[in-house]
């Protein structure tokens, strides 16, 4: 890939990065999404973790051999790193892949030697992110906003949360004063991961 292109994703990343960190910081929110496939010629999601990044790489016919590609990733990373100042140790990498249903969510990563598990703030709430098991961390950075419009219409509500995930929706409906909250989901690991968000946050 030409010079030309990397400086193009350079110049986009220093833009969102001056943007997004100084609303995060007057949001106190610790977790946000700096980009998500914004040029063509780089599909990848970039989210911010505290002092960690998380980049899933969405999966397509890129058309180039694996040397070419394992470089491409290689000069994304390092334009990265350099953008945020956070170390090639502390990012994770991911393949988002296309999958039915809500079956990546389920399914836990292969091989994965050293987990690593931190806490992030959003909009005064705490939770647990993963950022090594599975495709997902545990929390959808793009559903903050409508995380805070649910809370906001939840108070005195009776609110069932089907296929709850971590219960994000829940913590936020909880700590509004919901009069009963309910979650739902398929996994015992994601309940059990609910349960730990609501002690986190003492509800």
């Amino acid at each position: 890939m030409s010079v030309e292109k990397y400086d193009m994703f350079k110049n986009r990343l220093l833009k969102n990065y001056k943007h997004r960190y100084k609303q995060a910081k007057r949001q106190n929110i610790t977790c946000w999404r700096l980009y998500d496939h914004d040029l063509p010629e780089f599909p990848i999601c970039i989210e911010l973790y505290e002092d960690y990044i998380y980049v899933a790489e969405y999966n397509r016919r890129h058309g180039m051999s694996d040397e070419d590609h394992d470089a491409w990733l290689i000069g994304c990373k390092d334009i990265i790193s350099e953008m945020t100042q956070i170390p090639l140790e502390k990012m994770y990498l991911r393949v988002r892949k296309r999958m039915s249903h809500r079956e990546g969510q389920y399914e836990k990563e292969e091989a994965v030697v050293t987990s690593k598990i931190i806490t992030v703030q959003e909009e005064g709430l705490k939770f647990i992110v993963n950022l090594t098991d599975y495709l997902d961390t545990g929390l959808f950075l793009d559903h903050r906003i409508t995380r805070k419009m649910f809370s906001e219409i939840s108070k005195d509500k009776n609110v069932l949360n089907l296929f709850s995930y971590t219960s994000s929706f829940s913590v936020y409906a909880a700590n509004a004063g919901a009069a009963s909250v309910t979650s739902v989901d398929l996994s015992k690991t994601y309940l059990k991961w609910s349960e730990d968000n609501f002690a986190l946050n003492q509800l």
